[in-house]
């Protein structure tokens, strides 16, 4: 496909506009899973990348001679092993414009608009889950509040923060819980505590006696 200018964006964008409109509006009629087999794309595709840009009318007719064939219709009314609550037409529409803007919103200063933005989006929700005060951006004293987080290299970064600084062993947080409890608070972030080595009795004590502090104990069970 040659390059697209801005006119020919619009007159393309508008037919798969209308091809997003006819697949969602008629997604019933198709069949949810596929009746394909592992390999099924190979001999469909050339052998190698193309060396010239293919014409749109063909990209287009492999979206539903190729790619529909083998797609799961997770949208689909009668796709009964998940709820579709994270696509709508504002969604849709949602996606095309932050696509457009494509800011990377790592630090207030990458896209003041989009840290803006989030951290109101998470005041609404921890307000409307009728969390404390110290889950809020914009209180009093505030430290930091709800975040839009997705990245699970991220997730794993707090506990070995917290494993380097206090120790890798689970039973430190036993013996020194009014530093974990004041460490908590001050950074507004989560105990993480690796409780399946402890006793049934230990486990309850975490959940009666941590959690009225505002804590949030991550269990890993295996």
């Amino acid at each position: 496909m040659v390059f697209v200018s801005s006119p020919c964006y619009r007159f393309l964008g508008k037919e798969m506009v209308d091809y997003i409109c006819q697949y969602l509006t008629n997604i019933r009629e198709r069949r949810v899973y596929p009746d394909v087999q592992p390999g099924y794309m190979r001999d469909q595709l050339p052998d190698g990348a193309p060396l010239e840009p293919e014409s749109w009318d063909s990209i287009f007719r492999d979206i539903e001679n190729i790619i529909m064939p083998g797609v799961v219709h997770w949208q689909s009314p009668q796709m009964h092993a998940y709820f579709p609550a994270l696509t709508s037409w504002p969604s849709l529409l949602g996606d095309m414009l932050a696509n457009a803007i494509n800011c990377l919103g790592f630090t207030w200063a990458s896209s003041p608009a989009c840290t803006e933005l989030e951290m109101n989006v998470m005041d609404w929700l921890a307000q409307m889950m009728g969390l404390p005060e110290t889950f809020l951006h914009y209180h009093p004293g505030s430290k930091g509040g709800g975040i839009l987080q997705v990245n699970e290299t991220c997730q794993c970064q707090l506990p070995c923060s917290l494993w380097e600084k206090f120790g890798t062993h689970q039973f430190w947080y036993l013996s020194h819980l009014p530093e974990a409890i004041k460490m908590n608070t001050e950074v507004s972030q989560y105990l993480h505590t690796l409780t399946n080595f402890c006793t049934p009795c230990y486990r309850t004590f975490f959940l009666l006696v941590l959690l009225p502090f505002q804590i949030l104990i991550k269990v890993y069970t295996f």
